[in-house]
């Protein structure tokens, strides 16, 4: 994106949160509808423009051409119309889809039962740790005022998930919605109970690399329905005040956490390494990358932690409620799947799922 267009981009943002209360016929809508127009055929140019390039770059170079016939064979929707799946070639949509679902719903169970047993308990692990804490965790009430910035800070998205509820409308409506939607919460944590509405998410599959035609080089994308991440956010803030208040995170987990990075990592490990050359000690150093970590989690062990670091009673009733009777489809070249049953990991895609994968 040439430098003209990311300024046009920030305009047009601009020129969006202006009018984005405001009735069609307000001059701040027709003014934003107007340079949004022109920005997107300004957009269109520059792209057609960039591939035309790249095409011309690479005509006269056989390193490159797997990227011209890549761009050329692809068609408008950039869909690939069948697949290699259980020794057979599929090319009907529905069939696609179930068998993308099929192969995501299982990548949880099939990691998590592939790893050895250990003969430690996890319980044991908990000794290690700080006193089982006498704290318990209560979830204060949320009100219109909270509900009302949180919708604020929703990206204006159009993407939905199965309620085709997209942020964007949400926004539009947030002040009318603040109360109703306060109320739908505060009985959602007084009584414990998610919605089986609220944890069924659309997961869209998304291709990472090699061959297109092989469902196993995709990764599943998570759409959850809007009204679920703003629950999300109110029981996120409580949470998170609740485990730092009785300091909880071990001061070096540095990822998944406000003002934390793999900076502040990269600080603490250089400083263990240089005060070791400064003794004359010797320095080794083990890194370890999870596969599928996220969708491997135990439900039970979660709990059983959560219930340990202090979220009891009713809280750790909601989030039991919440991990359990989950449920995902596919949509793939505008079919569903049928929805099958999540039993491993933290919700993709929500913002409760890296604190509680941090704390399991």
């Amino acid at each position: 994106m040439t430098t003209g267009l990311m300024k046009s981009s920030l305009t047009s943002n601009k020129l969006y949160r202006k009018c984005i209360s405001k009735p069609k016929t307000h001059p701040a809508h027709i003014r934003y509808v107007k340079y949004r127009n022109i920005y997107n055929k300004l957009k269109q140019i520059a792209k057609t423009t960039y591939y035309a390039n790249q095409l011309n770059t690479f005509k006269n170079d056989s390193k490159n051409m797997e990227f011209t016939k890549d761009w050329k064979n692809n068609d408008k929707s950039g869909i690939t119309l069948h697949f290699k799946h259980s020794n057979a070639v599929i090319k009907d949509p529905y069939q696609i889809s179930n068998a993308f679902c099929n192969f995501f719903t299982n990548v949880g169970p099939n990691h998590a039962t592939a790893i050895p047993l250990s003969k430690i308990k996890f319980t044991s692990y908990l000794q290690n740790c700080p006193k089982h804490n006498s704290n318990s965790m209560f979830m204060s009430p949320t009100d219109a005022s909270e509900i009302r910035e949180i919708i604020k800070s929703l990206q204006p998205k159009k993407s939905t998930s199965h309620d085709n509820l997209s942020a964007l409308v949400i926004k539009l409506f947030g002040e009318k919605i603040a109360m109703p939607l306060s109320i739908l919460i505060n009985m959602s944590m007084s009584e414990g109970i998610v919605p089986d509405e609220l944890k069924i998410a659309k997961i869209l599959p998304d291709h990472k690399s090699n061959a297109k035609d092989d469902i196993s080089n995709y990764r599943p994308i998570s759409l959850l329905p809007s009204i679920s991440k703003i629950l999300g956010k109110v029981i996120y803030k409580r949470t998170l005040h609740f485990i730092q208040t009785n300091k909880i995170l071990n001061n070096k987990q540095y990822g998944f956490r406000e003002k934390h990075s793999t900076i502040n990592a990269i600080i603490a490990l250089t400083s263990d390494v240089i005060k070791a050359w400064e003794n004359k000690d010797s320095v080794l150093s083990v890194f370890l990358d999870l596969s599928k970590a996220f969708d491997t989690i135990d439900h039970q062990i979660l709990l059983y932690k959560l219930e340990f670091y202090g979220i009891r009673g009713t809280p750790l009733k909601w989030f039991k409620s919440y991990l359990s009777n989950r449920k995902h489809y596919v949509k793939y070249n505008n079919s569903d799947s049928l929805q099958r049953d999540i039993t491993y990991g933290v919700p993709q895609g929500s913002i409760l799922g890296p604190l509680l994968f941090i704390k399991s």
